[in-house]
């Protein structure tokens, strides 16, 4: 039996459909063995498995209720350093610079909420990705 649970099941899924095979969490627990798995997966193409498609979003977001809740306050209070959290680094070495610049550009093209900006029109506020 393949054993495990629905973290590692979840793990191998991930797995399996980077490699370009379709496999589902359920396909991993019905599964008996490694080899039913594979003569289950063999039996299917990646193409069973529904392309992707990017979302097509308006440019302008609406803010979720806490963002809301935090743009107000912002607007009444002003800025504040309530959310800031500062952080200082000893580095034993010299950074290369462009690998640090080149790490920092794959984490913001990774997370939209790094390239996320809010504004305000006609005093409603807003956000946008970039």
């Amino acid at each position: 039996a393949l054993g495990g649970h629905s973290l590692l099941a979840t793990r191998l899924v991930a797995r399996v459909r980077a490699a370009g095979r379709a496999c589902s969490v359920r396909d991993v627990f019905e599964a008996r063995t490694v080899a039913a798995l594979a003569a289950r997966l063999a039996e299917r193409t990646a193409s069973e498995r529904p392309a992707l498609a990017p979302a097509v979003r308006p440019e302008r977001l609406p803010l979720s209720y806490a963002q809301r809740r935090l743009w107000f306050q912002y607007d009444m209070d002003g800025a504040s350093s309530t959310y800031t959290v500062p952080l200082a680094l000893r580095l034993r070495e010299r950074p290369d610079a462009d690998a640090l610049r080149a790490a920092f550009g794959d984490l913001v093209a990774r997370h939209e909420v790094l390239r996320t900006v809010f504004a305000e029109a006609d005093g409603e506020p807003y956000q946008r990705i970039l």
